[in-house]
């Protein structure tokens, strides 16, 4: 029995040996990286590379052969004067750019200074012209005046901010900055005529704004579009809209349908959103009488994330009005993507708009009879610009409160308002109408 207890014994005391050396091989912390070697005695290197941020030479070893070497403890040192004499070149450098940009400023403080005094000098003597007290001759020095000072405080703010900085003249500069301000109102025009399916040279472009009729011509040329219509008012164009526009409120509910729902649903959508305008209207006293009313659906084929915005008869909707509206739809559809394009499953609602507008008088323009000018009676002088495609070239400036209606003149020419400035490009010719617009005429390259 002794000697069975002592068998036992001897194999536990194996099993446990063999378990703890089993559980510190598996658990033993990881060796050395490699490429690197180890035994219990000295490590000697015979040769060590070291990396350097920078290029250069060593100037002074700070250990010996032998010593040991700590982690983040330096070895070396660098010579760092040609280093610092590179840093002192770049302060240097520095300097003088800040003194540049200094002086820059300096020169386009005084170029603004001049400018602010010369419009203000100029606001003075139109005021003195009106009442008649000093000759058009007089008026006209001060002008050009201005328009100096103006264009030496424009022309010193593009060449430190853009010719300078690209390494171009300031003419390059100034012609680049136009032409890709005329690439992107070109792109926003695009999007909304090609990229939605219509055809730009099938419309009249309107221009308005106190800058828009310098880009127009551009603009109309690089989409086909051969009549310009400059309003007479043009900057303040948005403005007068805004006063003589009907009051218009717009609704919209997020509801929906397909072609399995009643359509009496539909209309109890519309009918509620009435009610609510007229409540709303009737808040700032207009009553219901006055009031007129329009309904559109937001459709698309079942599955689409897009939809188109349809006009659905107001009153009674019934199967044959929806069926109206679905060929409405997919003529819209094959209009944008293509003919043959419509899905042949079933049409979704997705919201229902409403919109609702105060019924006012319409507003009537003042119309003049004929009366038009000569280009000698409109010129104010000449002066070199830039005129694309020509370049800069000199052309006549003429003076639009001397242009009665009727008035005809050829491009390449610029006409000058109070509050805008008119670009007529060589290709077109303007004609001011009888409500004192000016439309412009391609005449073809």
């Amino acid at each position: 029995m002794k000697r069975l207890i002592k068998w036992v014994l001897g194999i536990v005391f194996i099993a446990v040996v063999a378990a703890g050396g089993y559980a510190w091989y598996r658990l033993r912390p990881p060796g050395i990286p490699p490429g690197f070697v180890y035994s219990n005695g000295r490590i000697e290197a015979t040769e060590i590379d070291v990396a350097t941020k920078y290029a250069g030479r060593i100037d002074q070893v700070l250990v010996r052969e032998g010593d040991t070497v700590n982690a983040g403890q330096a070895v070396a040192r660098m010579d760092t004067r040609e280093m610092l004499a590179q840093l002192h070149q770049a302060e240097a450098q520095l300097q003088q750019a800040q003194d540049s940009k200094l002086s820059d400023q300096k020169l386009a403080d005084l170029a603004d200074t001049q400018f602010r005094f010369a419009a203000r000098d100029y606001d003075r003597y139109s005021k003195l012209f009106q009442q008649a007290v000093i000759p058009q001759q007089q008026l006209d020095t001060y002008q050009t005046k201005m328009e100096t000072y103006r264009s030496a405080f424009q022309s010193t703010t593009v060449e430190d901010k853009v010719a300078k900085p690209l390494g171009i003249g300031l003419e390059e500069a100034a012609i680049g900055a136009r032409q890709l301000i005329t690439a992107s109102m070109s792109s926003a025009v695009r999007s909304v005529t090609i990229e939605q399916g219509y055809d730009p040279r099938n419309f009249s472009m309107v221009s308005y704004g106190g800058m828009g009729p310098l880009f127009v011509a551009d603009i109309c040329k690089d989409l086909g579009i051969t009549e310009i219509v400059v309003p007479a008012a043009s900057a303040t164009f948005s403005a007068h809209g805004l006063l003589v526009s009907e009051h218009e409120r717009n609704y919209v509910r997020t509801f929906r349908w397909t072609e399995r729902d009643s359509e009496d649903v539909l209309v109890g959508v519309f009918e509620s959103m009435e009610r609510q305008a007229i409540e709303e209207f009737a808040a700032v006293g207009v009553q219901k009488k006055q009031l007129s009313f329009h309904w559109e659906v937001d459709i698309r084929f079942e599955g689409q994330f897009f939809e188109f915005s349809i006009p659905v008869p107001r009153g009674t909707l019934n199967h044959s009005a929806i069926q109206s509206v679905r060929k409405a739809f997919i003529a819209m559809y094959e209009e944008r993507y293509g003919s043959e394009t419509a899905w042949k499953g079933q049409m979704e609602i997705v919201n229902c708009r409403l919109r609702a507008r105060e019924i006012r008088p319409a507003v009537q323009s003042t119309r003049f009879p004929d009366s038009p000018s000569t280009p000698a009676e409109c010129l104010k002088g000449n002066r070199r610009a830039f005129v694309s495609p020509d370049g800069m070239i000199d052309l006549p400036i003429y003076d639009g409160t001397r242009c009665g209606p009727g008035t005809a003149l050829e491009g390449p020419a610029i006409i000058e308002e109070e509050m805008t400035t008119v670009l007529v490009p060589r290709h077109f010719s303007v004609k001011r109408d009888s409500l004192m617009n000016y439309v412009l005429t391609s005449r073809g390259a």
